[in-house]
C-alpha cells in the first residue's frame, strides 16, 4: 500500500503499475463485498464435515449464519450493544452446531467455573443459546457458557428460566487478549423437534457482559417483552433432519456405610437401580426409573420459618424435574412422595398441546399418579389442567386444578382464573378459586387479584401447603423508571394493598398495606450493580390465628391446620434488602425485617456473604437469625443459622464441594430448651464421560437437646453416613 501511496504522490506511473493498483483495489473491494455477503447469510449451513469442538473456531463455521447485530436489553433497550459479539450457526444430521466470539479486554472476564447449572456459572460473562426446535414460541431450551468452560441448561416459558430440565451436549471455550470464543454441539438426539422434511427453528443469542452489566440479544421485537420466544429469530430451510428411535439407559451402583455413633451399630448398604429414556416418536418421550438414588443432590437449606404454613422445599430429582414446566403452582407437590421403588412417566409436544402423565409407586406402598394437559398458542390464550392422586389400601387422596388464561393487547392485558379442589380430610370437597386482571408492560404492572378458600382448603397431601379459610382481595401498582443514562440504572416504586377476611365467618376482614420502593444503580464498573429495596408496613386493622386455644370461651373458628382465634394486631414494621453484584470477586446479600409475629417484637437478619477466590475456587457464608422478643402469644425465641459453603473445581468435569451447617435454637422460657444441630456434608464428582458420574458423598448429622436441670445434653442422633455411587449413562 505503501508503494501505491508513493506513485501518487509523485504522479510517476508506468502501465504496468496502474494494473498492479487496480489489480489492489479490486482485491479490497472482493473482500469488503466478501465481509458483507457473510454478515447477510441467511442460509443455514449443512456442514459435510464435524467441527472439533476445542474453543478453536472452526473455519467451516464462517458458512453458517452470522450473527453480529445485538441490541441491548440491558441497561438502555434497543440500544446498539457496546459488547461486540459474533455468533455463527450451522448443523449436519445428527447435531447443532454454534460457536462465537465475544470481544473484550481479557484482563476484563469474569467468570467461574462450577457444577452445570451452579449460580456461579452464570453470574457473570456469559453467552445464553436459546433454541425452539418446535417453532410453536411455547417454550424454548437455553444453554449457558461462559469463558471459564462452565455450563447451564433449562427451560425458558413466559419469561422465565427454570433450570431444572437437563440435557446432552458438548462445549468448549478458548480466552484470547481481546475475547473469548466457544463451541457448542449440541445432538438433536437430546431434544424434541418437528417432523418435517425441512423445518423452521426459532433462535435466540443473550449475552452477558458482567464488566459494565450489559445484556444484549441478537433480536428484540418487543420491548416490554424482550426474551417471547414467539418472536425469536427463525432460521428456516433446515433440511434431512429425521429424530430416530433413542434409548438412553443410565444404570448406577451404590455402596453406602451408615454408622450411629450413639449406639455405635454400622450398617453397610448395596444397592443398584437406574433410569431408562426411549424417544419412539419425535414428539414423544417415555422415562421409567426404579429403585432410583439422589445422593449426589446437595442437602437442602435450613429455612427459618415463622409462619403457620410449613415450608415447601424445591424439587432437585432428575426423574420429577423432567417435567417440571408442567406441574406449576400449588397443585402439585413431588416432595411429597418420599423413596420411591418405581415410576413411569409420560410425556409429549403435539404443536401447542401438550401432555405429561406420571405414576409413581414408593416404599410406603403408596401408587402415585400425576398428570397435566396444557393447551396454548402463547399469544391469545392457554387452557390447562393439572391433577395429583395418592392411593392406598386406606383411602384416597386426589387434588385437580384448572387454569385458563387471555392475553389481549400483544399480551400486555392477562385475564387469568384458577379453580381447584381436593376431598378434605372432613369427608366433603374443598376448593379454592383465583380470579385476576393484571397489565404488565416494562414500566407498569397493574393488577387486581381475588382468592378464596374454603375452610380445610390444604392439598398438601398432593399438592403443596396453604392456609385455608380465607378470602383475598388484592390489588397492586408498580411503575419502573429507566434513565437514559448515569448512575441510576432503574427505580420502581410500587404499593401493594389487600383486605382479607373469613371464608365461614362475617365481620372478621382486615388489611394490608404495603409500599415499596426499589432501585439499582451502577456507580461504576469496578462496583458494578448494587440493588436496594424497602418495603414498609403500616400499623393498621391486621390480625393472626392464635391457635393455642384450649379452655377460651370466645368463638374459635377452623382451618385445615386446627382451631384458632383471631387476634389484632397492628405494629408498623419495615423489611430492606441490598444485593451487591454477583458476578465480581466479593459480594454480599443482605436482609432485615421486623415484622410482628403473634404480637411479639421481632428482628430477622440474613445474610450471604461470597469469596470467588479464583475462577476454580469459591466460598460462601450464609447466616440467618431470628429474635423474637415475646408476648402473652410468643415465647420469647431465638435461632440462629450458618451454613458455610466451599466449592473446588479441579476441571471441567471434577468438582469438590463442602458444606457445614449449624442450626441452634434457645427459648428461655421456664424449660430452658436448647437444641444443636449441626451437619456437616462433603460430595466429589467425577464426569468421566458426559452424563457418566461417580460420586462421594459423606454427612454426618448431630441433632443435640438440652433443658435446664440436666447436667447432659440428649443427644438425639449422631450419625455418619459415607456413600459411593456410580452411574453411567449409554445412548443407543
Amino acid at each position: 500500500m505503501k508503494k501505491y501511496q508513493k506513485i501518487l504522490k509523485t504522479g510517476r506511473y508506468s502501465t504496468g503499475t496502474i494494473a498492479g493498483f487496480f489489480s489492489f483495489i479490486l482485491l479490497q473491494l472482493t473482500f469488503c463485498f466478501g465481509l458483507l455477503a457473510k454478515e447477510a447469510n441467511t442460509e443455514p449451513y449443512l456442514t459435510p464435515t464435524k467441527p472439533v469442538i476445542d474453543g478453536i473456531i472452526d473455519s467451516s463455521f464462517y458458512q453458517g449464519i452470522h450473527f453480529s447485530s445485538f441490541k441491548q436489553i440491558e441497561p438502555y433497550i434497543l440500544m446498539d450493544a457496546k459488547g461486540k459479539t459474533e455468533i455463527y450457526f450451522m448443523y449436519d444430521l445428527e447435531n447443532i452446531y454454534i460457536a462465537g466470539k465475544l470481544f473484550q479486554e481479557k484482563s476484563t472476564i469474569k467468570a467461574s467455573s462450577g457444577r452445570k447449572d451452579a449460580g456461579i456459572v452464570y453470574e457473570g460473562d456469559m453467552l445464553l443459546v436459546a433454541i425452539d426446535p418446535l417453532n410453536n414460541g411455547n417454550a424454548a431450551q437455553f444453554f449457558i457458557i461462559n469463558p471459564a468452560n462452565g455450563i447451564a441448561d433449562g427451560l425458558l416459558m413466559n419469561n422465565n428460566f427454570d433450570f431444572k430440565w437437563d440435557a446432552i451436549f458438548h462445549t468448549a471455550t478458548k480466552i484470547y487478549e481481546d475475547h473469548w470464543s466457544f463451541e457448542f454441539q449440541l445432538p438433536i438426539s437430546s431434544i424434541n423437534f418437528q417432523n418435517k422434511e425441512e423445518q423452521t427453528w426459532a433462535v435466540m443469542f443473550i449475552r452477558n457482559f458482567a464488566l459494565i452489566q450489559e445484556k444484549s440479544a441478537n433480536r428484540i421485537i418487543d420491548k416490554d417483552n424482550p426474551l417471547r420466544v414467539d418472536d425469536f429469530y427463525k432460521v428456516e430451510g433446515l433440511k434431512h433432519l429425521k429424530q430416530k428411535l433413542t434409548v438412553q439407559f443410565a444404570p448406577y451402583l451404590f455402596s453406602s456405610f451408615n454408622r450411629d455413633l450413639i449406639t455405635g451399630q454400622s450398617v453397610a448398604g448395596l444397592k443398584s437401580g437406574g433410569e431408562l429414556k426411549f424417544r419412539p416418536t419425535s414428539s414423544m418421550n417415555i422415562i421409567a426409573t426404579f429403585n432410583p438414588d439422589f445422593a449426589q443432590v446437595e442437602a437442602d437449606a435450613v429455612i427459618v420459618n415463622m409462619n403457620d404454613v410449613p415450608v415447601s422445599l424445591p424439587e432437585r430429582r432428575p426423574f420429577f424435574t423432567e417435567s417440571s414446566d408442567l406441574y406449576p403452582g400449588l397443585a402439585v407437590n413431588t416432595r411429597n412422595i418420599q423413596d420411591i421403588n418405581a415410576g413411569i412417566k409420560l410425556r409429549q409436544v403435539i404443536g401447542n398441546f401438550k401432555y405429561d402423565a406420571t405414576w409413581v409407586k414408593d416404599k410406603e406402598d403408596n401408587h402415585w399418579y400425576l398428570g397435566n394437559v396444557r393447551y396454548t398458542n402463547n399469544k391469545t390464550f392457554h387452557a390447562e389442567a393439572v391433577s395429583g392422586v395418592r392411593n392406598n389400601a386406606e383411602r384416597t387422596d386426589y387434588n385437580i386444578t384448572t387454569n385458563l388464561r387471555a392475553w389481549a393487547f400483544n399480551r400486555r392485558l392477562t385475564f387469568y382464573n384458577w379453580f381447584g379442589t381436593i376431598n378434605g380430610q372432613k369427608g366433603k370437597n374443598e376448593f379454592e378459586t383465583v380470579n385476576s386482571v393484571q397489565w404488565v408492560s416494562r414500566e407498569l404492572n397493574l393488577g387486581l387479584w381475588s382468592h378464596h378458600k374454603s375452610e380445610f382448603y390444604n392439598p398438601n397431601i398432593v399438592g403443596h401447603n396453604t392456609l385455608s379459610n380465607e378470602i383475598i382481595y388484592a390489588g397492586w401498582a408498580n411503575y419502573t423508571y429507566f434513565p437514559k443514562e448515569g448512575l441510576l440504572r432503574q427505580i420502581t416504586t410500587g404499593i401493594h394493598a389487600s383486605r382479607k377476611e373469613l371464608y365461614d365467618a362475617d365481620n372478621t376482614e382486615f388489611y394490608v398495606l404495603r409500599p415499596r420502593v426499589q432501585t439499582v444503580i451502577h456507580p461504576s464498573d469496578a462496583w458494578g450493580n448494587l440493588e436496594f429495596a424497602l418495603t414498609y408496613q403500616p400499623g393498621i386493622n391486621n390480625y393472626f390465628r392464635y391457635r393455642n386455644v384450649e379452655g377460651k370461651e370466645s368463638v374459635i373458628h377452623q382451618d385445615a391446620y386446627g382451631p384458632f382465634l383471631l387476634t389484632n394486631q397492628s405494629r408498623g414494621s419495615f423489611e430492606f434488602k441490598i444485593n451487591t453484584d454477583n458476578s465480581k470477586k466479593v459480594g454480599l446479600m443482605l436482609q432485615f425485617n421486623n415484622y410482628e409475629i403473634r404480637k411479639s417484637a421481632s428482628r430477622n437478619t440474613k445474610g450471604d456473604v461470597f469469596w470467588k477466590i479464583s475462577s476454580k475456587a469459591n466460598l460462601t457464608y450464609g447466616i440467618e437469625n431470628v429474635l423474637l422478643e415475646g408476648s402473652a402469644f410468643q415465647v420469647r425465641y431465638v435461632q440462629t443459622f450458618h451454613r458455610l459453603k466451599a466449592e473446588y473445581n479441579l476441571n471441567d468435569v471434577i468438582n469438590i464441594r463442602s458444606i457445614l451447617q449449624f442450626n441452634d435454637v434457645f427459648i428461655p422460657h421456664e424449660y430452658g430448651f436448647e437444641e444443636k444441630m449441626p451437619l456437616i456434608n462433603f460430595t466429589a464428582s467425577w464426569q468421566y464421560s458426559k452424563g457418566s458420574f461417580i460420586y462421594l458423598v459423606i454427612n454426618k448429622y448431630v441433632d443435640n437437646k438440652k433443658m435446664n436441670g440436666q447436667s447432659e445434653i440428649v443427644r438425639l442422633a449422631d450419625s455418619q453416613w459415607i456413600g459411593l455411587k456410580l452411574n453411567k449413562t449409554f445412548i443407543f
